[in-house]
């Protein structure tokens, strides 16, 4: 047999066995080269850059609590060109730092400000972030950077960590999700983020015989950390796809105080085992497809691309692309992006990628 048949038939097969089994690609890393690295931290600047001079480039700003709120730090500079300057875009290492700054041309001789606001909220610890100012001198090397610098004490109450509020409580997650077959066990940390101690409780009057809950410690103290834990078993019955389970001791209404529990019915990768006989069938059917793309010819390497599937343990390694960005301003090259996956075990997938 010819030998480009024999390799593409075994990464067929193999292509086939990992989709099966559920096991994740390794993902893959692109290597950046030292001098692209220094170059997106330390660009060339453009020509008659001397006409924007600041009387201070550099601001080491005063320890900032994370809970302080916003700080603003202004930078003047005079145009000490022959002709009027504009400011035509701005950008940062951080969106922690916003920039704002004279829209209208500044004439010979006149002076403007740029104003970075920081903030610290989710920002603990040392920063330094650079402002890339660009002007109509040259629209792809910045006129001017200003660096802004200091330390951000930490919070004792890390409230950006619990996006789901409840009153004066504060959740990572506000829903559960269990597979309608199997028994399940899901926890949702919950934050105190008020001046007052709460005593909570779970109604489960309302609760079908499947499903129960509770909430630990049932005192919670202003800063103190409990858990929601929700338990379904579908030997003890049925459940809706859909119930709250509501939380007294928060001086809500019913439905605003309440944590929503999903049953899944339809079958998911994400929530049901496979049976071997259906592995079988398809791994065939696979090799059988594969052996068609063969037959059509072998003689380039193709990739398959999926159309898309719900983020899962089993297949968030790979390469990932950014499909959407809702930071309000374009993300120039050389921006630094902060990645956070969160599991609902509590266990957390960090990455700060240049």
């Amino acid at each position: 047999m010819h030998n480009g048949l024999i390799r593409c038939l075994v990464l067929s097969a193999g292509a086939a066995l990992m989709l099966v089994a559920g096991v994740p690609a390794q993902a893959q890393w692109h290597t950046v080269s030292r001098s692209r690295l220094d170059s997106l931290a330390n660009p060339p600047m453009a020509e008659g850059r001397e006409a924007m001079a600041f009387e201070r480039t550099t601001v080491t700003a005063e320890p900032l609590e994370e809970d302080g709120g916003a700080k603003s730090y202004t930078f003047s500079w005079r145009n000490e060109g022959r002709t009027p300057l504009v400011i035509t875009r701005v950008r940062s290492t951080c969106g922690c730092a916003v920039a704002a700054y004279d829209r209208e041309p500044v004439a010979a001789g006149a002076k403007g400000t740029v104003t970075v606001t920081y903030h610290p909220k989710g920002h603990p610890g040392a920063f330094r972030q650079r402002i890339f100012l660009y002007t109509q001198l040259d629209d792809t090397r910045p006129t001017a950077i200003l660096t802004l610098a200091g330390e951000v004490i930490p919070s004792t109450r890390p409230t950006y960590a619990y996006p789901h509020a409840k009153g004066s409580l504060l959740l990572k997650h506000d829903e559960v999700a269990f597979a309608a077959s199997r028994r399940g066990v899901e926890s949702i940390e919950c934050l105190n983020g008020g001046d007052d101690t709460l005593r909570i409780s779970v109604d489960t009057l309302l609760l079908p015989p499947c499903v129960r809950a509770e909430f630990v410690p049932a005192v919670l103290a202003p800063g103190g950390v409990g858990e929601l834990t929700v338990r379904f078993d579908p030997s003890a019955g049925r459940a809706p796809r859909r119930l709250p389970v509501m939380l007294r001791g928060l001086g809500l209404p019913p439905a605003q105080g309440s944590v929503t529990v999903r049953i899944a019915r339809r079958r998911s990768w994400n929530l049901m085992r496979i049976k071997i006989d259906n592995d079988m069938k398809r791994i065939f059917t696979l090799m059988l497809l594969s052996l068609a793309v063969v037959m059509g010819g072998c003689e380039k390497d193709n990739t398959y691309e999926d159309p898309g599937l719900d983020v899962s343990l089993y297949n968030i390694a790979g390469v990932w692309k950014l499909a959407t960005w809702n930071g309000g301003t374009e993300l120039a090259e050389g921006s630094y992006v902060y990645v956070e996956l969160s599991y609902r075990d509590g266990n957390t997938f960090t990455i700060y990628q240049n």
